[in-house]
């Protein structure tokens, strides 16, 4: 199963936030004049937990992000996105 969507990682506070959005919207359209640092877009695949034991059902989530904004010409990171959409969507 995956899901796509698109992202952008925004400077707040001297922070990098990720923000995940509808395709629906244009990159600068959410970025609202905010400091962009990277966009793209972002899909979610869950997958069996390969740590999984015997009847134990366990899924996990893999974030891959890829690609770039047209409307603001930035592009993703790649894996650096990846981690930090894991680490403050899912708790990773």
């Amino acid at each position: 199963m995956s899901n796509s969507a698109k992202y952008i990682v925004v400077e707040s506070m001297g922070l990098e936030c990720p923000i995940i959005f509808s395709n629906l919207l244009t990159h600068k359209e959410e970025a609202r004049g905010r400091k962009v640092i990277s966009a793209g877009f972002v899909s979610f695949d869950i997958v069996p937990d390969p740590n999984s034991k015997g009847y134990e059902s366990l899924i996990t989530v893999e974030v891959n992000t890829y690609g770039k904004s047209v409307s603001l010409d930035i592009g993703s990171r790649g894996y650096e996105d990846d981690e930090l959409i894991e680490k403050f969507i899912l708790n990773k």
